[in-house]
């Protein structure tokens, strides 16, 4: 979807006022679904091969299912202004230079793991891995950086939605590990 944002500048310019209107056009996002690699079977074959042991289809659908009931609405409020999508943004940032900084961040975040699509996320690693990053985060108190805290100051997890991501967190690699 694309997002127009007219904004108008008013400057005195030797003694005369002119009136300046802007259209600021977002590209609009291609958002398409990574694939999942799993099997029913426990692992992935080419050419009658088995070349690694891949995550069970269930266990993963088991996790995002928790993920969709328990995980998702505490990170589509505190987490995917960064690391996803979200339809409406403040108006400062499609102002430059905030917009700038604020794009820079978004894209840095996505890269680091992008949340876009639901679980499994899209990160830099497996989703074991992405798992271990998550608990790290929130144990160490990394996320939301203090710059974007400093205008959003309800950003932060509670101790109870903590609570409940590093419970579905250590579930799910329980779950992984069987």
């Amino acid at each position: 979807m694309k997002k127009v944002v007219f904004l108008f500048g008013l400057v005195l310019i030797g003694g005369i006022l002119v009136v300046r209107f802007v259209t600021i056009k977002s590209p609009g996002i291609q958002r398409e679904r990574p694939p999942i690699m799993c099997s029913t079977d426990n692992a992935t074959t080419y050419n009658f091969q088995i070349i690694n042991r891949g995550l069970s289809c269930e266990k993963i659908v088991a996790i995002g299912q928790a993920y969709q009931k328990e995980i998702k609405p505490i990170i589509t409020k505190k987490c995917l202004a960064c690391h996803g999508h979200v339809d409406r943004l403040p108006l400062y940032t499609a102002i430059p230079p905030a917009s700038w900084l604020i794009h820079h961040d978004q894209n840095e975040a996505k890269e680091y793991m992008d949340m876009s699509f639901d679980f499994p996320f899209k990160g830099t690693g497996s989703i074991t891995e992405d798992f271990e990053k998550i608990e790290e985060i929130i144990e160490e108190d990394d996320m939301p950086p203090f710059r974007y805290i400093i205008m959003h100051w309800q950003s932060r997890l509670t101790k109870d939605e903590k609570k409940v991501i590093l419970r579905w967190v250590k579930e799910s690699q329980e779950k992984l590990g069987e």
